[in-house]
């Protein structure tokens, strides 16, 4: 159970640190979008927690961070059908960035990768939705391993 919180705040601690970043929440991220209203301050990252593998030494966690924010429409008439009247790539691309600050971050910094490691590679899902207003970014999924403390005989 220590591992879990840990490795929660810790995801949520590295995110609040980026300038690029102003809420973060945690969960399904069905349910965080079903309550999300005009209080909520974009861009927000969301951590979802997928899965665990146990063995002797170690948690593994399967890690999805959603990355995202408000796409802004254009009142000028659409001209460029290739870049459209938006700003959903450009939205993309600053949450694309955000996520591989996060992780390099997880990688280097002292205060993190004594206790995590970050296994294999991260991969990264582009994605638009529409709710209310439109979203835009990036779905982030890693597995990160972390120590534990329990033992057999514990």
């Amino acid at each position: 159970m220590n591992t879990y919180f840990k490795l929660r705040d810790t995801l949520k601690t590295v995110i609040n640190e980026e300038k690029f970043n102003n809420t973060v929440t945690s969960g399904n991220i069905a349910n965080v979008m079903a309550i999300l209203n005009k209080q909520v301050i974009f861009p927000l990252a969301n951590i979802q927690i997928n899965s665990s593998t146990v063995e002797a030494q170690t948690i593994s966690y399967n890690v999805t961070i959603f990355y995202l924010d408000l796409v802004d429409f254009s009142k000028d008439e659409q001209t460029d059908l290739f870049n459209g009247n938006d700003n959903t790539d450009d939205v993309i691309a600053t949450q694309e960035q955000l996520s591989i600050n996060v992780l390099r971050k997880l990688q280097r910094d002292s205060r993190f990768n004594q206790e995590f490691e970050i296994f294999g590679v991260m991969s990264l899902e582009h994605f638009e939705e529409t709710l209310k207003d439109k979203l835009a970014g990036v779905a982030a999924t890693l597995d990160i391993v972390l120590k534990t403390d329990m033992t057999i005989c514990s």
